[in-house]
């Protein structure tokens, strides 16, 4: 089994991150703040934990699978990263 290094976020990664979540709210029309917004920062951020580290990197995501293994791992991890959101709370609504 192979161990998967969590990377840290700091300020320079966050705005990086919100690059390409702004690049994909564009690509799908989402409204900002609404809950596939959230998710899909969600999955981001559980991306970039497991190292997948670039603006683009992020924003491939969104794309489409190139090959039946890389979609196949790209679900488990954004279902995994959902799933520890979820799990740590989520999003808080006021």
């Amino acid at each position: 089994m192979s161990s998967i290094h969590q990377q840290h976020l700091t300020p320079a990664n966050m705005t990086m991150i919100e690059t390409a979540l702004a690049r994909v709210r564009l690509l799908y029309n989402l409204k900002p703040g609404s809950d596939e917004e959230l998710h899909v920062a969600a999955v981001m951020v559980g991306e970039f934990q497991i190292g997948n580290a670039t603006e683009t990197g992020l924003y491939n995501v969104f794309l489409g699978p190139t090959d039946t293994a890389t979609h196949f791992r790209r679900k488990q991890q954004m279902r995994l990263a959902l799933q520890q959101w979820e799990d740590e709370g989520g999003a808080v609504h006021s």
